[in-house]
């Protein structure tokens, strides 16, 4: 198995402390010992170029495990103590190459809107008609009397929010209940948002709340994983209540158009 001659280096001052990924290999300059240690013998006259690439938004230990990844066999890296920059030496192919994969994931935080509706499942029989469902919801509850056995559909509240990747929101759904998350990260290619942590809380009553006795009490919670434009359903549905409560998911890039959501169920 041919172990790749990548270093990594911490430059302080003139004091260089060097950690090497292929062990003692890149410091052997000798053909026979470079062969020992598994590492090709054409490292030894291969023409190398330096090139210092700039993180300006990631991290740069994030950045160092995207590098490795990309190096030749004879390539390595050095990482200036207190700067955001890699210092990357391989052949000119392998150098723009990792530049390349840099720039492109290398990206400012991204912004998305995520819209939340909350609507209550119930086996509720009585002949009384529910105000009409919004159009955007009214295949929720279609799907959920589909798949789980709740008859009756009610959506209580909704709301939306702005959110930069890495930030946190709170925001009132309905009167009584109130929702908490963090979009802690945006994959752009895939289209796909990652919510952890995220927490529906019951509100305490207005008598609770004035006599400092009363605490939000957390209905629903975890991480997600949402596809941006479709629509993901999370809930507490027991077998031994007539009631459940479920949340319903959007989310999308600012600057990007919606088109009518598709279904994705939980």
């Amino acid at each position: 198995m041919t172990r790749r001659c990548s270093t990594l280096s911490l430059l302080s001052g003139s004091a260089v402390l060097v950690g090497s990924l292929c062990l003692l290999g890149v410091l052997l300059a000798s053909a026979p010992l470079l062969a020992q240690q598994g590492i090709p013998e054409a490292c030894a006259t291969a023409e190398l170029h330096t090139r210092v690439v700039e993180l300006r938004f990631r991290p740069v230990l994030d950045g160092v495990l995207l590098v490795d990844q990309l190096l030749s066999p004879c390539g390595s890296y050095k990482v200036p103590k207190s700067m955001n920059v890699i210092i990357v030496e391989d052949d000119a192919p392998h150098l723009e190459q990792i530049s390349e994969a840099v720039s492109s994931w290398d990206l400012p935080p991204q912004s998305v809107e995520v819209t939340v509706s909350l609507i209550a499942a119930s086996l509720d029989s009585s002949g009384d008609e529910d105000p009409p469902i919004a159009e955007e919801t009214r295949e929720v509850s279609r799907t959920l009397s589909e798949v789980t056995r709740w008859t009756r559909f009610r959506r209580l509240g909704s709301a939306s929010v702005r959110v930069m990747e890495g930030g946190e929101a709170e925001v009132d759904v309905t009167e009584h209940y109130k929702l908490m998350l963090r979009v802690s990260g945006v994959d752009v290619e895939r289209g796909f948002v990652k919510i952890e942590p995220f927490a529906l809380l019951r509100k305490p009553s207005k008598a609770e709340a004035a006599s400092g006795i009363g605490t939000p009490a957390k209905i629903l919670g975890g991480e997600l994983d949402l596809e941006e434009g479709r629509l993901h359903l999370v809930g507490t549905p027991s077998h031994s209540r007539r009631r459940a409560i479920y949340l319903a998911f959007t989310v999308w890039p600012l600057d990007m158009s919606s088109p009518s959501p598709k279904l994705e169920g939980n």
